[in-house]
């Protein structure tokens, strides 16, 4: 996802938990690149922020008992 500075702050979308609705030019990305395509935003229609003390997911890695009491999470990770 492409997204210039003059369609919307950084600082805004990147924090983890961050749901962002995007419109924009989806096309294959350029050769040499990992991904298959690219989207090039040209609007952010809607940002919604999490709050960070309530987001159940933390940056580091999970121990067996957090997802035991957060089964449904367990699919979404490595442990």
């Amino acid at each position: 996802v492409l997204v210039d500075a003059s369609v919307a702050s950084l600082g805004q979308l990147v924090p983890t938990g961050t749901c962002v609705l995007v419109e924009g030019e989806l096309k294959k990305a350029p050769d040499g690149t990992k991904q298959t395509v690219e989207l090039k935003v040209e609007k952010v229609l809607e940002v919604g922020t999490v709050d960070p003390a309530k987001y159940p997911i933390p940056k580091t890695k999970l121990t067996l008992e957090f997802l035991r009491d957060h089964v449904h999470l367990r699919p979404r990770t490595n442990t």
